[in-house]
């Protein structure tokens, strides 16, 4: 395996590929159990890898497809991961894990991500994954490895959102 490539991060490529077929597949019970499996291989990458901020933060994302499996007004699915943030992301600033403007534009892009899994909702996939895409890149930038897997990754998924929501 390249140096590019290590074994840490290949669960969250795998879960990105996973993620990215969901949104190929119809709205419905398979496309959520693809979005929770393809979660949770971003969040696996960020526990080897030992990124606190990573990690609670696809604990979040996966708090999303997990709240798409139960029949709750939108309204509702949206509010689920946003209520499981807000004490956590607190937290994370209290401890200065959550230090940087890139950090906080970071958990609003996931929790962006979170809303359109919960939801189904094409134009909140697109506004996240689109939001995480340049939080990635700058995160690549200050030398986070994995962060361009997600930045490519992202770039994709955001691309097949768009298409899916303008079609």
């Amino acid at each position: 395996m390249s140096s590019f490539l290590t074994r840490t991060m290949v669960p969250g490529v795998i879960g990105m590929a996973l993620t990215l077929l969901g949104l190929l597949l119809p709205i419905g019970f398979e496309q959520r159990v693809v979005f929770l499996l393809g979660a949770l291989g971003p969040t696996l990458t960020a526990y080897l890898e030992y990124h606190k901020l990573f990690l609670v933060l696809q604990a979040v994302v996966v708090s999303g497809t997990l709240v798409a499996f139960f029949q709750l007004a939108s309204y509702v699915k949206i509010s689920i991961p946003f209520f499981i943030a807000i004490p956590v992301l607190l937290l994370l600033k209290k401890q200065a894990v959550l230090s940087t403007a890139n950090d906080i534009f970071g958990a609003v892009s996931l929790l962006l991500l979170s809303a359109g899994y919960a939801t189904q909702e094409m134009l909140f996939l697109f506004l996240g994954g689109f939001a995480v895409s340049i939080y990635s890149a700058i995160e690549w930038r200050k030398g986070f490895a994995p962060a361009l897997i997600w930045l490519v990754l992202n770039v994709i998924f955001t691309t097949l959102a768009a298409v899916s929501l303008f079609k």
